[in-house]
């Protein structure tokens, strides 16, 4: 008589009938973060980040720059400087070697600003012009200017393309460091 010694056989499973499983969320999220989307994501937020910090950081100099102005002539020279800050954002620096008198026809040339904003700006200037050239004492109201200031700032960039404004809004001059 022969014996045979059987090997047992590995269980053999149905595959025709086994149902395919589905992958969970976690495979599903790390095969959509590969390598390549990982680095876009952390540069997309970086730059997110940077254009956050640069309107903060704009804001922050004006404040510091109007809490160093000693007198209301110093902080309407603040002020000043702000506007044309905000106008060379939007496209228009002052020209070097113009007097605050000559900048009104400059900006009003290039600006063509409605008539609300002419006053406005004339208003500024003339502000400016007290605070730089008459006596002591002489010099306007800096809340004056500001609201004035504003309001030239708001019809000048009513003039401007979006692509400008929105530059203007998300980089400044002053948050990037250009301007003191």
């Amino acid at each position: 008589t022969t014996t045979s010694s059987a090997r047992p056989r590995p269980a053999e499973t149905d595959t025709s009938t086994a149902a395919p499983t589905q992958p969970g969320l976690l495979d599903r999220l790390r095969g959509w973060f590969t390598p390549a989307r990982i680095i876009t994501l952390g540069l997309l937020l970086l730059a997110a980040v940077a254009l956050a910090v640069t309107p903060l950081r704009a804001a922050r100099v004006r404040r510091r720059r109007l809490a160093r102005a000693g007198s209301p002539a110093a902080a309407v020279e603040s002020h000043w400087t702000t506007l044309a800050e905000q106008l060379r954002d939007l496209g228009v620096g002052p020209p070097t070697g113009m007097t605050p008198r000559t900048l009104t026809s400059h900006y009003d040339r290039y600006a063509l600003l409605p008539d609300d904003g002419k006053r406005a700006l004339a208003r500024v200037l003339a502000a400016v012009e007290r605070a730089r050239y008459a006596p002591p004492g002489a010099s306007a109201s800096p809340r004056q200017v500001q609201a004035d200031a504003q309001v030239v700032r708001r019809t000048f960039a009513r003039t401007r393309s979006w692509p400008q404004r929105l530059r203007a809004a998300l980089l400044p001059s002053a948050g990037r460091g250009s301007t003191s």
